[in-house]
């Protein structure tokens, strides 16, 4: 899957416009006071992602040890307003969740607000709102939000 996601990008970053940014993302909510089936504790992702003018995918992993828990999948996404310092954007989600012996295929749909610090820098930091179709937990729909800081490792725009 890891080899599908990556060559379903490289014809996206080969081209010269827009950047490539890698980041991190954490779960405020869930480190703080815990979530609705475990006490406080950490999920994380990483992420490295292409932008090109109103278009971003990016690709991440996703761990959450304390329910035994990763995924890792795609995110394609709407860029509005991408020269400006507050970007909005909005897409969608294919993954698969990894669950002791098994793979579960999921959706979900995102809406994230970047915060770029000023045209010329190579660091955003953003939060991220997600609704996820959690087929491990009989396509129960769960929402989830995350802080996420990022790097960009071109800077052409």
């Amino acid at each position: 899957m890891k080899k599908l996601l990556l060559l379903l990008l490289f014809p996206v970053l080969s081209y010269s416009q827009g950047f490539v940014w890698m980041g991190t993302e954490i779960d405020p909510r869930n480190a703080i006071f815990g979530g609705t089936v475990n006490e406080q504790a950490f999920d994380g992702m990483l992420k490295l992602g292409y932008r090109n003018g109103h278009f971003e995918a990016n690709a991440f992993y996703e761990i959450f040890p304390v329910i035994d828990y990763k995924s890792y999948g795609m995110n394609l996404n709407i860029v509005t307003r991408p020269e400006k310092i507050m970007v909005p954007v909005a897409g969608f989600q294919i993954s698969m969740i990894q669950r002791p012996w098994h793979l579960y295929p999921s959706l979900a749909i995102n809406a994230k607000l970047e915060y770029h610090f000023n045209r010329w820098s190579r660091f955003f930091i953003y939060l991220r709102g997600e609704s996820k179709l959690r087929s491990d937990w009989n396509d129960k729909i769960v929402h989830s939000g995350y802080f996420g800081v990022a790097y960009k490792l071109t800077n052409n725009k």
